[in-house]
């Protein structure tokens, strides 16, 4: 935010630094990289997620046909 701030400032003012230019875009450059790089680790921990899910899910699902296996044959015996 504070950045926001200071980049409005400089418009306002009129500023035609190229040093500072350069400087800003260098930064957004920076933090555009970052969070690529975030956006790739936290899909590959939503996926590792997901298959762990997706493993209990199934687990979840074979417990229940077995408890409902089980309650057949008390009601048969």
């Amino acid at each position: 935010m504070c950045v926001i701030i200071f980049c409005n400032k400089l418009i306002k003012n009129g500023n035609q630094s190229e040093v500072i230019l350069t400087r800003w875009l260098n930064k957004v450059e920076t933090l555009e990289r970052k969070r690529y790089e975030y956006e790739v680790i936290l899909k590959r921990k939503l996926d590792e997620v997901d298959s762990e899910f997706d493993y209990l899910h199934s687990l979840c699902d074979d417990y229940k046909v077995r408890v409902n296996m089980g309650k057949r044959m008390k009601m048969a015996a």
